[in-house]
């Protein structure tokens, strides 16, 4: 993965661990969410993976790259259907919308130009005690001139 994306990943998962809206989820004040899930795997926890492309232009000069973030929780405990699951997901899309809507992120050279989420979805476990979600996000960065 080269330097955009990683720090990309870094710089979404360093938002949502600091955003008040996102602890005031199930993920708590101390949210476990990282690119890979936590060695004792206690829950709720996300997952936060980049995969990168080069973005096709015909145009001169470096072109961006085009990014598909991926997000997943896993939660566990006594819950209603899968409100709580929704409510981690809209303070994602809250803080994620609000942070690009601020200006410039910039990113070991590169900056972010646009990310948007593409899915959404959440699916209970056993015996509704537990669920699962993903949420997709394309992002495109370019080089910084």
């Amino acid at each position: 993965m080269s330097a955009p994306e990683t720090a990309l990943r870094a710089a979404i998962i360093a938002r949502l661990k600091a955003d008040t809206d996102v602890r005031a989820t199930a993920l708590g004040n101390s949210p476990r969410i990282a690119n890979r899930a936590p060695p004792e795997r206690a829950k709720p926890y996300v997952i936060v993976t980049c995969e990168a492309r080069p973005y096709e232009t015909q145009g001169e000069g470096a072109p961006p790259d085009d990014c598909t973030i991926t997000v997943m929780i896993y939660v566990e405990g006594d819950f209603e259907g899968d409100e709580e699951g929704e409510a981690i997901f809209s303070a994602f899309r809250k803080s994620l919308r609000a942070w690009i809507a601020a200006g410039s992120v910039s990113l070991s050279g590169h900056r972010l130009v646009n990310l948007t989420c593409t899915l959404s979805g959440i699916s209970s476990g056993e015996a509704g005690k537990s669920y699962a979600g993903r949420q997709d996000w394309r992002a495109v960065t370019e080089q910084e001139s």
